[in-house]
């Protein structure tokens, strides 16, 4: 169960932020107050998990934030890539409430 919550806060946080601003990683943390919005969703999805009693790991909280703030990076999620091609998306899945 803590594995599938670890896989979750990975896949919301980074499946939010990519199709909410529209872009791989390394673009949205090149805008102004991108890294920092970038750093708000995994601390939200971390905060989700954890209401839920799984907290991910600190080391992997700290790794997912690294990959999640990378310049450069042309890391999107899956469901963005969907998004863009016009196919359906796991929104209601991943990320609805």
């Amino acid at each position: 169960m803590q594995a599938m919550w670890e896989k979750w806060f990975q896949l919301a946080s980074l499946g939010a932020i990519t199709c909410l601003m529209g872009g791989a990683i390394g673009e949205i943390v090149a805008i102004p107050g991108g890294a920092d919005l970038s750093l708000e969703v995994v601390n939200e999805s971390a905060a989700i998990a954890t209401a839920c009693g799984h907290t991910p790991s600190e080391s992997l909280q700290s790794r997912h934030a690294a990959i999640m703030t990378a310049p450069g990076s042309s890391l999107t999620s899956s469901m963005y890539r969907d998004l863009r091609k016009g196919a359906p998306v796991e929104v209601d899945h991943i990320l609805a409430t």
